[in-house]
Formats: C-alpha cells, sequence, structure tokens
C-alpha cells in the first residue's frame, strides 16, 4: 500500500503551486503592440523560405536589365531634355514591368496564401485568440508583416536603383530635375504593397486552403489584366485615350496608372491598324481613377478579413 508523504512544515496554502512568477518586475507590452508579434512571425518565415529568395533574386535582374539598357541608351544618344524622361520611364518600368511585376505577386501569393487560410485550417486562431489579442491585432500583425516584405522588395532596389544613375551619369543632374525623385518612388512603391496585401489577406481568410487561396488570387491579377487589355485594344482601336483608360481596369493596370502619375511621363500606346510602329502619346489618367477602385478594394478585403477571423465557427441559424 502506497504511504502518504508527510506534509511540509511551514508550507503556504496557494491555489498555485508555482509562485516563482511573482517575483517578476520587468516590463509589460502595451496593448497597442500586440500585432507586433504576429507581424514579426510572418517576416522570420519569409526569410526561412527559399522560395522568397528566389522571387527576390529575379526582382534584381530585372534592376540590373534595365541599368544596362539605360546605359547603352544613354551613351548612344546625345544628352537632351528628353533623356530625363526616359529615365523616368525606365524607372517606371522597372517598378511595373511584367519581371518585377509578377514576381512581386509571386511573394504576395507565396506568402500570404495560407497567412490565415493555414490558421484556419489548423485550428490555430483558437490558440492566437485565447491569448490577449483581438481579432485586429491579430489581423493587423498579419497584414503589416507582408506588407512590410512586399514593400522593402519594390522600395529598396529601385531607390539603389536610382543612386546608381545619379551616380554613374551626373551629366543628367537627375536630382536637379526631379526634387522629390525619392519621394515619388516611395509613393510607387507604396501602392502595389497596399493592394497586394490587402487582397490576397481577403482571399485567404475566406479559403480553406493555401492552394484555393493563391489559385483564385493568381486568377484575379492574371486575368483582370488579359481581359481589360484585350477589350480595351477591341472596342476603342481608334480612340487610344479611351482604351488606355480601360485597359488601366484591372490590378495591374491599377498600379501601372497611379505609378505613371507619380513620375509624371506619357505612355506610347500602339495604334491597331496603322502599322507595326505606329505609336500615339498617351497622358496619365486622372488620380481619381486608380485611387477610388483600390481603396474599395483595401477597405472591402480588410472587412471581409476581419469579419472571417474568429476563435470558433458560428454557425446561423
Amino acid at each position: 500500500m502506497k504511504k502518504t508523504p508527510p506534509p511540509v512544515l511551514n508550507a503556504q496554502t496557494s491555489p498555485i503551486a508555482d509562485l516563482s512568477y511573482r517575483g517578476y518586475n520587468g516590463p509589460l507590452k502595451l496593448h497597442a503592440v500586440r500585432w507586433w508579434v504576429v507581424a514579426l512571425y510572418t517576416i522570420r518565415r519569409a526569410r526561412r523560405s527559399v522560395g522568397f529568395w528566389v522571387l527576390t533574386g529575379v526582382c534584381a535582374l530585372s534592376y540590373l536589365f534595365h541599368a544596362l539598357g539605360f546605359y547603352f541608351q544613354h551613351n548612344l544618344s546625345s544628352l537632351s531634355p528628353s533623356m530625363h524622361q526616359v529615365f523616368a520611364q525606365t524607372l517606371f518600368s522597372v517598378m511595373n514591368g511584367s519581371l518585377n511585376e509578377y514576381a512581386v505577386m509571386g511573394i504576395a501569393l507565396l506568402l500570404g496564401a495560407g497567412s490565415i487560410a493555414a490558421d484556419n485550417r489548423a485550428n490555430a486562431l483558437m490558440v492566437y485568440l485565447a491569448r490577449p489579442i483581438t481579432r485586429t491585432d491579430y489581423l493587423a500583425g498579419k497584414w503589416s508583416g507582408l506588407f512590410l516584405i512586399l514593400y522593402s522588395v519594390i522600395a529598396i532596389p529601385s531607390i539603389l536603383y536610382c543612386l546608381t544613375a545619379m551616380t554613374a551619369f551626373s551629366d543628367m543632374h537627375i536630382l536637379q530635375q526631379d526634387h522629390w525623385v525619392f519621394v515619388h518612388i516611395l509613393l510607387a512603391a507604396l501602392f502595389p504593397a497596399v493592394v497586394l496585401t490587402s487582397l490576397i489577406l481577403g482571399i485567404s481568410a475566406w479559403s480553406k486552403s493555401a492552394f484555393s487561396a493563391g489559385a483564385l488570387f493568381a486568377s484575379i491579377y492574371i486575368l483582370s489584366n488579359t481581359i481589360a487589355g484585350i477589350l480595351g485594344m477591341v472596342l476603342f482601336r481608334k480612340q487610344p485615350d479611351k482604351a488606355n483608360l480601360l485597359s488601366h481596369c484591372s490590378l495591374s493596370g491599377l498600379m501601372d496608372a497611379f505609378a505613371q502619375r507619380v513620375f509624371h511621363f506619357n505612355m506610347k500606346q500602339p495604334m491597331l491598324g496603322r502599322g507595326p510602329f505606329a505609336f500615339t502619346d498617351t497622358p496619365p489618367v486622372l488620380l481619381r481613377y486608380s485611387l477610388i477602385p483600390a481603396l474599395v478594394i483595401v477597405v472591402l478585403c480588410l472587412l471581409a478579413a476581419h469579419q472571417r477571423i474568429r476563435a470558433v465557427e458560428i454557425v446561423k441559424g
């Protein structure tokens, strides 16, 4: 028969056996910064991802190719005021070109598709929200982590590209021609980072798996760009202004329209039926045509994600 150990003398009666926590006098984190724990996890996961570094390398190659192209173009043509317009177009192309554009989309898909969907599938939200963290803290952390990654991938290489051009082509006086060139770069990088982050998180929150979220996100991104471009050329083939406006009615088009307005230059639009080398200059579309649709997308996606984030599934009926 098992004997009961004798009671310990002078033992304090307490419902909690371990009272060592009472000796802690360190700082306590405020409620306002609890979202940073979730954001930091997203950033650390990106640092450990091989795919993230591969896509980041693709972005770096895009800047290298455009730098070489601008170098040859600068040497073959005499320095004139038009070269400053060429530099603005080159900077726009390197930030919004197809290679860089789809690489950034791939990073958003890789890191954001399973950001909330994976937590829903694994019932991890019960663990997150059981702690002193709200749905807003959780969503703010997920959004901030992915946004900082995308914004850094777009903005940092663009600033380095501009600094390199200012050093290599000092005769162009880039900073004197545009005193706000670095502010323009930061603004142009802000738009796609905000839109892509909000869209992928809104889709991920309502998806059952990362694969379905990524497939839907890629379909919306690619199909909207393709359909808008085809409709613009077919319906308004002899009206380049309207064709240009309709071609910007897509995710990629909204980003291009905003960046074109920020750098303020005219794009060359091909004119169908007038030869293979017939182009016309199209001015940037009005700012409201890109900001209002983007604002609607961001708000709707964030509200949808916030509504979906729950510790348990609520069945109404």
